[in-house]
This record gives structure tokens, sequence and C-alpha cells, in this order.
């Protein structure tokens, strides 16, 4: 697809990439570096401070995620960009479930994802 290298936002992996920021079960995608960086000390999460990778994540990375059975949760930012994508490419109905979910840290929004 056209949109497959579009970037939608920033993941954090540990260094040895064995492990990928999240909160539960879901996968926590940031809509900039500083956002994740601000997740990440918020949540106190001391085995990713200062310890990990932030990388920009495409729309393919994230499609084939979902395609076998991940689950992310989408900052605003990064979740209007996914959107976007879902819409131009007619894919709004691939998605099983999109429940809205409020940080207790700052009442900040997020979306969490997964397909059908």
């Amino acid at each position: 697809m056209e949109c497959d290298h579009k970037v939608v936002g920033y993941i954090s992996l540990a260094y040895d990439k064995s492990k990928v920021f999240c909160d539960g079960d879901a996968c926590i995608i940031a809509g900039s570096e500083d956002k994740m960086k601000t997740y990440i000390q918020e949540r106190g999460s001391s085995k990713y401070t200062g310890e990990s990778i932030i990388k920009k994540t495409r729309f393919a990375e994230l499609w084939r995620g979902l395609s076998m059975g991940a689950v992310y949760q989408f900052d605003i930012e990064s979740f209007s960009r996914f959107q976007d994508i879902l819409k131009a490419n007619n894919l709004e109905n691939k998605i099983k479930e999109i429940v809205l979910n409020r940080s207790e840290v700052k009442q900040e929004t997020f979306f969490n994802i997964s397909l059908e």
C-alpha cells in the first residue's frame, strides 16, 4: 500500500530490543519523541528510562502487528494519523475495537485498538 511508509508515531524499545514499552497488554504509540519520553517518565518505568531506543513507527509495522494479534495504545496525535490512513484506504471496517482510555497520570486520553 502507498500508506505503508507513513509515520504514525513513536515506540520505545529496550536497548536489546527484547521489550516494547507497554501499558498492560497494549504497546504505547506516542505522537512525538518528546511525548514518548514523557509517558515513560510519568508511568515510572525505570526499566525504560535512560535505557531505551525511541524510534519512528510506520503504518505497515503497526498493521502487521495488529494482524498478528497485537494491541496498541495510541495517544491522540498518533491516533489521528492512524485514523486518517485507515479512512483514506477504506480499512476502518477491519478494526474490531477502539477503546477510549484515560490515563491516571495527567488525564491523557489514549485509544486502544485491535483488529477483528
